[in-house]
């Protein structure tokens, strides 16, 4: 019990980031318990625990020395999901070392169901949102009243409906994984069991959401849009999913194993084996281990901001025969967040339109980071740009992902990459590990989000052909121009 406190008691500046996440964001309200009820679950096998037959096994050090190294190189490039985990992961790999598998097998679940404080999930909310759509207009359509649907947007005769990431029922998939997981744990003895249990309830929560959604519509449609769009929303969704969950854990003690939360008596008369402490300097080492990881990373990642504020630079008036033109638009632009810099402008050439759109980061920290989900080609707000298809091109070379949207009767191509330090790459793994090898070998973190952009007047491949064109010529010139503004940092940090 406590390795579970001490490691995020050493690795505070990270468990603050847990616990804002748990404040912040609903989906993730359930973070705050995860530890107490781990806590339970152990002292609820203390008994066990104590009867069994512990050994330090330093060879588990490599273990621990993986997980450092991902937690390092995740801190350093800023990504989120593979440092929390690996720091959640020193806590069993801490016991392994120190107190042999034996007992590591024992305490296998409440070590296990720590990963649930992870904020994690965010990925599957656009995916999620399409499964919310697709069961609300099928049930609207079986109850014979005439919709229309365009994308995640859906008409009505009494109103109009659109599924926003609030509705993706991201809350829910969550709520029931981490419910399900641990009734299971606690009803079933067979392995089996709790895997088909598990399955069972998060199909049970995504169809559960789309129910809900459709309620929703229904309750808002009957009474003519004047219940069910305001603050009973909420209300009527939490009561629902409630009614549901509270069935499908009372169907599933039918099948239970033993009586829910009936904790098995242990042997009274069980013997404990003879077991030694584990050595004090071995504690010591894994602690110092992680303490001089943490001071090193933190030390890597350290750079001096002073004039960030005060940076600019302009695009250029003409790149090639392409002309900047001011009064050209083409009624879109690409979400970006947190950048230091962030430029959109217009060329043309002949009738043809170029939008160019960046955002510049010189020195990425959380929140503040070229490759994330926040920035990207479609934002979550209200515009209504649908995206028709998506594909990874290599073109001389040079890869970019061609994204293809739409607004009724409009279309536009665009293309979207990361330059990191000089390189570019539209994969954003691997502009992560170029970032990494930025950081670690060359002292530099900056990285751009661009974006080109035409209309597709004609199909698809006249569009990329001119994309293709512009790129040709604007390409150097944007290295040359960031490149630029990077060396005036390093010369204004060492005045």
């Amino acid at each position: 019990m406590l390795l579970i406190i001490a490691v995020p008691l050493i690795f505070w500046p990270d468990a603050q980031t847990f616990i804002n996440a748990w404040t912040n964001t609903s989906a993730y309200n359930h973070g705050f318990f995860i530890l107490p009820i781990s806590l339970w679950l152990l002292h609820r096998q203390r008994q066990s625990i104590s009867a069994t037959e512990t050994a330090t096994e330093p060879l588990a050090l490599v273990a621990l020395a993986v997980a450092l190294l991902l937690w390092f190189l995740s801190f350093i490039i800023s990504v989120n999901v593979t440092q929390k985990f690996a720091l959640i992961a020193l806590i069993p790999i801490s016991t392994w070392i120190l107190f042999g598998r034996k007992l590591l097998i024992k305490v296998i679940f409440p070590m296990a169901f720590l990963f649930f404080m992870i904020p994690v999930g965010a990925i599957l909310v656009p995916p999620l949102m399409e499964v919310t759509a697709d069961i609300t207009v099928s049930m609207i359509e079986l109850s014979r009243i005439p919709v229309y649907r365009d994308g995640l947007f859906f008409i009505l005769p009494t109103g109009n409906w659109s599924v926003v990431e609030a509705c993706s029922g991201l809350n829910y998939l969550v709520a029931s994984l981490t419910l399900g997981m641990l009734y299971a744990y606690l009803t079933y003895r067979s392995f089996t069991k709790r895997l088909l249990f598990v399955l069972a309830i998060a199909i049970f929560a995504l169809i559960a959401n789309g129910l809900r959604a459709y309620g929703i519509v229904i309750i808002g449609h009957l009474s003519n849009m004047q219940y069910g769009t305001g603050g009973d929303h909420q209300f009527y969704g939490w009561l629902f999913y409630g009614f549901l969950v509270f069935w499908v854990f009372y169907l599933g003690n039918i099948w239970a194993d033993k009586p829910l939360l009936f904790e098995a008596k242990s042997n009274e008369n069980t013997v404990n084996p003879s077991q030694g402490s584990p050595p004090i300097i071995l504690f010591v080492i894994i602690f110092s281990i992680m303490i001089s990881v943490q001071l090193f990373a933190r030390e890597t990642v350290h750079f001096d901001n002073s004039g960030i504020d005060t940076l600019s630079f302009q695009l250029p008036e003409e790149f090639g025969d392409w002309q900047y033109s001011s009064n050209l638009e083409l009624g879109w632009e690409p979400q970006i967040v947190g950048a230091s810099i962030a430029k959109t402008q217009s060329y043309s050439l002949g009738n043809d339109i170029i939008q160019i759109s960046l955002g510049y980061y010189p020195r990425q920290s959380q929140g503040a980071e070229a490759v994330g989900w926040h920035n990207r080609v479609v934002g979550s707000g209200r515009e209504k740009w649908i995206v028709f298809g998506k594909t990874d091109l290599n073109i001389g070379g040079f890869s970019v992902t061609e994204t293809e949207i739409y607004q009724q009767e409009r279309k536009i191509l665009i293309w979207n990459w990361y330059l990191v330090g000089n390189r570019d790459t539209a994969d954003p793994k691997i502009a992560k590990i170029y970032n990494a090898l930025n950081i670690i070998l060359y002292r530099r973190n900056d990285a751009a989000f661009l974006t080109l952009a035409t209309p597709i007047n004609q199909n698809r491949l006249d569009s990329r052909k001119k994309l293709e064109a512009f790129h040709e010529k604007s390409h150097g010139e944007l290295h040359r121009i960031l490149s630029s503004v990077i060396l005036e940092t390093r010369m204004e940090s060492h005045e």
